[in-house]
């Protein structure tokens, strides 16, 4: 057996080394600065968007964290929020859009209440087999003898999708055991944030 194995290892092709590209120079003193100067600013704008992804989330966080106490405090949805700290205002908007979920979340939310998750079927027609039947897709299907069994129950497929009914972020304090908190973190909603500013630099201006 190790004998088999060397020789699969001595017949694997060698691995060619890269070839190395060909340069073409320009004799330029103007191009040379646009290009270091936008190598810079490509790392430079690198280096903002990770900073900025992070701050992004924090403020993020914070502005739903405030959101959670005002509709708990308030015990109605409290909609858009306009946050402001300092100098520093922003408008926190939370959507009734939600996150995709699988049948196992589906599942554990509808427990709760049935209301909250909404499932939608599709039912599509496998396309090689309605070119493979056109002339005889216009008979019924279980009755007719020019199409095999197995392929009648393969023609007409179903996907089966499970979505947050809408408008469930706006009734999460109604007769549900859960917090707020709680109710949030199991559907998902998508949150949006704009109007970000520095009062600071408006009156300076």
């Amino acid at each position: 057996m190790s004998n088999l194995f060397k020789k699969a290892k001595s017949a694997a092709p060698a691995k060619k080394a890269a070839a190395e590209r060909e340069v073409f120079p320009i004799d330029s003193s103007v191009l040379e600065t646009e290009i270091c100067t936008l190598a810079k600013l490509n790392k430079q704008i690198a280096e903002l968007s990770a900073e900025a992804k992070l701050l992004t989330k924090s403020v993020k966080d914070q502005g739903f964290d405030k959101f959670v106490e005002v509709y708990d405090d308030r015990a109605k949805f409290p909609g858009s929020m306009t946050i402001k700290a300092g100098n520093g205002e922003f408008m926190f908007i939370p959507m009734d859009k939600y996150l995709s979920i699988d049948k196992d979340a589906a599942e554990e939310i509808s427990a709760i209440s049935s209301a909250l998750v909404t499932e939608k079927t599709t039912y599509t027609m496998n396309t090689k087999l309605v070119e493979k039947y056109g002339d005889v897709i216009s008979d019924m299907i279980e009755k007719s003898k020019k199409i095999s069994d197995d392929d009648k129950e393969k023609l007409i497929g179903a996907t089966v999708k499970y979505e947050i009914t809408k408008g469930t972020i706006k009734v999460l304090k109604d007769d549900y055991d859960n917090s707020v908190s709680e109710m949030l973190e199991l559907i998902q909603p998508v949150y949006m944030m704009k109007g970000l500013k520095d009062a600071s630099e408006e009156t300076e201006s």
